[in-house]
């Protein structure tokens, strides 16, 4: 969405004449009705009647429209042409301030001086006393800390429902921005905050205040905790989330972050091969379903704070692409201690790297209580680069022996297997078995 300003004045034209000039000076697209019925004004001769009565009838019949109608047919607009309406005639004039969304897009705005004087005359000339639904700010750029708090105190009081801020990054110095104090909205139920790698950091330090939320995804996000003892729970108020994502985060210090929510089935975490310090994190979520975790393993191992403490009895699906430097003992320890709480699961997708470790941990000594006793379905995700003598043929064949699997199914078409009743399919289904691995 985007609106051009010369200055805060001149959001509404006051008079007919002064729209002329904004629509002129903003190179508005004024529909084809109202611009054809306006060069027939300007003309100097008579307009024919019949056309001019027409055109009129079918401004008439869109103008006796009710409000909550036009701004319906409006949320088809983007928000620059939606805005743009106001100066069509004064029946248009404060249509606009009733839009219940706010979407910015990043293609929508030349510079940043535009983008910021078009969310500040947004949220200064919209009518207060209508609820504000959506936030949704995607710009590749930096939005200035005073902005940023601006929406979130603003969507908070104006009972928003989902905030999705992406953008490269905040402010044009190096102070951090805590957003813990102002992140208390009761009605917001979807929160995603993406951010850019850079000096200055989005930071939480106590408990999200957010009872209704269910969805919530953190990228580049940092957790600092004001506890002496540097534990942070972030989650504990949010009593009805069950979608959480956390990427790339950061830990400032020796924070300890605890995710405790009973609620929670489905958790994505994930690390790019980017070096980030180790963190601390634990997961008390008892009803997982769905555990995803991608990225650079190393990042989150820690012998003291193990990511789960529960046994995960109701985990039914595991997706696991670990990005791994060199194997260590210590990584493939902590690897065995989660398989171990994958017993119950029914799906389990693991790439190339992940199938290595697993090649590792079948020499350690404890490696036979790991069990799927419910797994069906084994998707390996192969490096369609790797040569084919490179596959784990013993790590196949102990997922096969430890599950309920008769299939597994590999995103490689290049490397088909074929062992004793195990069909090895490509992903779209396509059996190959003329190359056959001696698994035994």
């Amino acid at each position: 969405m985007t609106l051009q300003l010369v200055d805060s004045k001149s959001l509404i034209p006051d008079d007919e004449r002064h729209a002329s000039k904004l629509a002129r000076g903003l190179d508005i697209v004024i529909p084809d009705l109202v611009m054809q019925h306006r060069n027939d004004l300007s003309k100097k001769e008579q307009p024919n009647t019949k056309v001019l009565r027409r055109s009129r009838r079918k401004m008439n019949m869109i103008n006796e429209l009710a409000d909550v109608i036009l701004v319906y047919i409006m949320s088809f607009l983007s928000m620059r042409q939606a805005i743009q309406t106001s100066i069509l005639s004064k029946r248009w004039k404060n249509v606009w301030k009733q839009l219940p969304n706010l979407i910015a897009k990043s293609t929508q705005f030349p510079n940043a001086a535009n983008f910021t004087s078009f969310l500040n005359n947004f949220l200064t000339y919209r009518n207060h006393s209508d609820s504000l639904h959506n936030i949704d700010v995607d710009y590749y750029g930096f939005i200035p800390i005073h902005l940023l708090a601006r929406l979130f105190k603003y969507g908070t009081s104006h009972n928003v429902e989902k905030i999705t801020i992406n953008t490269s990054g905040i402010g044009y110095h190096l102070r951090n921005f805590e957003i813990s104090n102002i992140m208390c909205g009761r009605s917001i139920r979807y929160l995603s905050l993406s951010f850019g790698l850079t000096r200055a950091k989005v930071v939480i330090s106590h408990s999200l205040d957010l009872p209704e939320l269910t969805h919530c995804l953190l990228r580049n996000v940092s957790f600092s905790s004001n506890d002496k003892n540097g534990n942070l729970e972030l989650f504990s108020s949010c009593k009805k989330l069950y979608f959480l994502i956390i990427d790339c985060c950061n830990i400032i210090g020796d924070t300890n972050l605890f995710v405790s929510n009973e609620n929670i089935s489905k958790l994505i975490i994930r690390y790019g091969i980017d070096y980030i310090p180790m963190v601390k994190i634990q997961m008390h979520t008892p009803n997982l379903k769905s555990f995803t975790f991608a990225g650079r393993f190393g990042t989150i191992i820690n012998r003291s704070y193990p990511l789960f403490d529960d046994n995960l009895k109701f985990l039914e699906e595991v997706n696991l692409q670990l990005w791994i430097l060199e194997i260590s003992r210590e990584i493939g320890e902590t690897l065995m201690s989660w398989l171990k709480k994958f017993g119950n699961i029914y799906s389990m997708t693991l790439t190339s790297s992940t199938v290595e470790v697993i090649t590792y941990i079948l020499n350690l000594s404890n490696i036979e209580d790991v069990c799927f006793r419910n797994m069906e379905s084994l998707l390996l995700k192969i490096d369609p680069f790797a040569p084919t003598f490179y596959f784990p043929k013993e790590a196949l064949q102990f997922l096969v022996k430890k599950s309920r699997c008769n299939e597994a199914i590999t995103s490689c078409e290049e490397i088909p297997l074929f062992y004793e009743g195990l069909e090895l399919k490509t992903k779209s289904g396509i059996v190959r078995m003329h190359q056959e691995l001696d698994l035994a």
